[in-house]
């Protein structure tokens, strides 16, 4: 992770826009992206999991969300589960809010892995996670929900709710398309916004780039040993 970190922030003493910073760029890419690059996944493929937001597929012309992962038995990409993300028919109800409720604390925390807020395959006694989930720009809630910082981060971290008011990212796009020669616009939540919670009145920041700088900046620094 730290040998990870120090090569994206290597990219920093290079100047930009450069062909050298270029160069630098793409073998970071290539380490993961290039067919091999880890020899004994499938396929030796480095890819972890494909999230797509189509809506072709769609009968009703809504944008889907649905993830995608190699089969270690045919090699050819096939679904999965949208992580951190139930049911959508689970939306407004008592079951949503009983699992923020029951898992307030590791909710708020965002604790990765372990006994943590995931979003289960099952929650009281029948199929909980979603196999995909459409974008209506809806935010999560339920009746009873207790913490209302819970709540908000029940529905921050599905893959709808991100992509929603919520955040502030009210065309659901965090990187929105460009004309050729011209700069992509970035989301609110990605460059930094401040969010009114509908339901609470709450005030809060969010700004994923000064998240990321400060996660990284964490790795870099504490492996270099004082001068």
């Amino acid at each position: 992770m730290t040998e990870w970190a120090n090569r994206w922030h290597a990219l920093g003493a290079l100047p930009f826009p450069s062909e050298a910073y270029n160069a630098a760029l793409e073998a970071i890419t290539r380490s993961f992206t290039d067919h091999g690059a880890s020899p004994g996944s499938p396929n030796g493929s480095a890819l972890v999991e494909l999230r797509t937001n189509e809506i072709a597929l769609s009968p009703f012309a809504e944008w889907e969300l649905r993830a995608f992962v190699v089969s270690p038995v045919t090699g050819l990409l096939t679904e999965t589960t949208v992580k951190e993300t139930p049911d959508l028919s689970f939306n407004n109800t008592a079951s949503f809010a009983s699992f923020v409720n029951q898992n307030a604390a590791a909710i708020i925390a965002e604790v990765p892995g372990g006994d943590s807020h995931t979003v289960p395959l099952q929650f009281g006694g029948e199929p909980f996670m979603g196999g995909s989930v459409i974008n209506r720009q809806d935010l999560w809630n339920g009746p009873g929900i207790t913490n209302p910082d819970a709540r908000f981060h029940a529905s921050l971290n599905t893959c709808n709710g991100c992509h929603s008011p919520e955040t502030n990212t009210n065309n659901f796009l965090m990187v929105t398309p460009r004309s050729p020669g011209s700069e992509a616009q970035l989301s609110p939540f990605i460059t930094g916004t401040t969010v009114t919670d509908k339901f609470s009145g709450q005030t809060r920041t969010l700004n994923d780039l000064g998240r990321r700088k400060t996660d990284l900046t964490s790795l870099v620094c504490a492996s270099t040993p004082p001068k």
